[in-house]
């Protein structure tokens, strides 16, 4: 029997979870060499190379989990 977390997901669904995105963290490191080597520059202070699933993006708050856009409340405050 496999071994159950708080959240009920089983001990192998994490694994593999930490197995994908070891992999993608590999690929976006070979991608970026590439592009560097192309001649591309990449300002990684800029970059969001972790995903997020709500950021805020030229002043929009994006969310993946809902489908939406949405001003932030900040914005809202200072209007």
């Amino acid at each position: 029997m496999d071994d159950i977390d708080g959240n009920g997901r089983a001990q192998k669904e994490i694994n593999a979870d930490e197995e994908q995105f070891s992999s993608a963290l590999r690929a976006m490191v070979l991608v970026s060499i590439i592009l560097f080597k192309a001649g591309y520059f990449l300002g990684f202070s800029k970059c969001s190379l972790i995903p997020e699933k709500v950021m805020t993006y030229l002043g929009s708050e994006c969310d993946s989990l809902r489908g939406r856009f949405a001003v932030p409340e900040e914005k809202i405050a200072k209007y």
